[in-house]
């Protein structure tokens, strides 16, 4: 299967280079000139595999679109590369009390209209997202959470309840000014945003661009490039191509089997390291009765996939094993919880139990969003044959099984994976395993109970015994085939590109950036 993919890469390589395929938003950048002088726009180009979902923040709910919000807007806090929550947006910030932080802006935040970041701003950002008519996507992972404006440049944030994990979840909520918003309705920002980030929005060409240029008028460090532009190329061999033609700079989920090619290369660099990004399996346990619905089943098909050989053989080593919904990148995590060991016999045994001696025929959908995900889904199908499960995949689009998930419509399996700039625990249990959220697809008030009781308790060592339950009860139910931690996976142009950093978190900024 492996070299059939490298195959098919190589030939899709070739076509690339032969074609040399011209692009208008070429990455070498291009030039102006006035009278004598002639001056060169420094731009980097990006892609990846899917568009974005909105330009309105509060409906931004993929991590390639937080990369482009990162670059518009600004936030409270924020996360260095390596995770750590450091101020943005905010002079400072404290807890007050279990449900009440105290913030203090700072006083040189403009939008790129010209006018000035308050407490009004935040409050307006924060507190729309608690409106129940305007169902933006993100209201769910934020309506909790509720300004209390002090003054022009303080403000209090007050929770329904106690969450310990505030700055992790503020990380992401971009401002927007609330004036124009209000003035130009949710649809126009939405179409022509103004932020106060490093770059201004430009336009967004659907399914295909988007290009920002810097803003000179940025707080912060300001970029050192002139244009920035995302490019959409779903075939993840037309991006390696189109960064061996020049087209772009950076791309994003390379295929592993082009990882030691592209590190062979001179002039391209690879990065491969964790993310905060957890890939499993999920069972739709709200659709119509399937086999799944038989915890055995479930447990039986746990132990018939061999997580360290699709780790090794399909993912070429970018991935660790997990045994639940936790990395060691999280808060809580908890090595002492044990996953499925690969046991066929034993998976044979559970089948026979449950009535299925003669395995069954399933669905199973996949999109091209996770590293090497079609492949993946190949690699358990054909592990899975072997205790008699026949898995039929279903090849979709992301936004198709979103919408899909969200009906309960959905495949009885999918490849799923969370991750992104406020990933941990609390996250995948909130949106992937609450009954109503976006992502899930079962239905089980004692881990919900659990999961809530976690999620606002204050004490660290309390806190942390409530995570360990939740990784162990995910075992003991098994909603979903738990997989791997998995890594991310970039190329880039080296000799042009300099200072660029991978994030944990996946998101693609350009601080301190700068092409030769």
């Amino acid at each position: 299967m492996k070299k059939a993919l490298s195959l098919a890469l190589s030939f899709a390589l070739l076509a690339g280079l032969l074609s040399g395929c011209g692009n208008s938003s070429s990455s070498s950048g291009s030039e102006s000139s006035s009278g004598s002088e002639t001056v060169q726009t420094k731009t980097v180009t990006w892609a990846n595999s899917s568009d974005i979902t909105s330009l309105d923040p509060r409906n931004g709910n993929s991590t390639i679109t937080a990369s482009i919000l990162a670059s518009l807007y600004s936030t409270l806090v924020k996360t260095d590369p390596n995770g750590k929550i450091v101020c943005d947006a905010a002079a400072s910030y404290e807890q007050v009390d279990d449900t009440t932080w105290h913030f203090t802006l700072r006083d040189d935040v403009y939008f790129t209209d010209g006018t000035q970041m308050t407490a009004e701003d935040v409050a307006y950002t924060i507190n729309s997202l608690r409106d129940t008519e305007k169902h933006y996507a993100l209201s769910g992972d934020f309506s909790f959470m509720q300004v209390e404006k002090i003054g022009d440049f303080e403000f209090n944030i007050i929770t329904d309840y106690p969450f310990p994990s505030l700055p992790l979840r503020l990380n992401y909520i971009k401002i927007i000014p609330s004036a124009y918003v209000q003035e130009v309705g949710d649809e126009a920002f939405a179409a022509a945003p103004i932020g106060s980030g490093p770059f201004k929005f430009v336009s967004w060409s659907k399914d295909q661009k988007v290009v920002m240029e810097k803003n000179p008028d940025y707080y912060g460090d300001v970029p050192q490039i002139d244009q920035l532009i995302y490019e959409v190329i779903p075939e993840a061999a037309d991006r390696v191509a189109a960064l061996q033609a020049g087209e772009v700079d950076i791309i994003c989920n390379i295929p592993t089997t082009q990882a030691e090619y592209l590190k062979g290369l001179e002039g391209y660099t690879v990065v491969g390291q964790p993310s905060t990004r957890v890939v499993w399996l999920q069972f739709n346990l709200v659709g119509e009765e399937t086999p799944l619905d038989d915890v055995r089943v479930r447990q039986a098909i746990n132990y018939a996939v061999d997580r360290d050989a699709l780790i090794q053989g399909v993912l070429d080593g970018y991935a660790v094993k997990v045994a639940s919904i936790s990395t060691p990148e999280y808060e809580g995590y908890d090595p002492d919880v044990k996953g499925y060991e690969y046991d066929v016999e034993k998976a044979k045994s559970l089948l026979a139990e449950a009535g299925y001696a003669d395995g069954f025929e399933i669905e199973c959908s996949v999109t091209s969003g996770l590293l090497n995900s079609t492949d993946v889904v190949q690699a358990i199908a054909a592990q899975l044959e072997q205790v008699g499960i026949r898995v039929n995949i279903k090849q979709e689009d992301s936004a198709t099984q979103r919408e899909e998930i969200g009906s309960g419509t959905v495949a009885p399996m999918f490849l799923q994976g969370l991750g992104g700039p406020y990933c941990d625990i609390n996250l995948i249990a909130s949106i992937g395993f609450t009954e109503g959220a976006r992502y899930c697809t079962w239905s089980d008030q004692e881990f919900m109970d659990l999961a809530s009781q976690a999620a606002s308790e204050m004490g660290a060592e309390k806190r942390s015994e409530l995570f360990s339950q939740m990784q162990q009860y995910m075992v003991d139910e098994v909603p979903a085939l738990w997989l791997y931690q998995q890594d991310t996976l970039y190329a880039y142009n080296s000799d042009k590109v300099q200072n660029w950093t991978a994030r944990t978190d996946e998101v693609v900024l350009m601080d301190g950036v700068s092409v030769k």
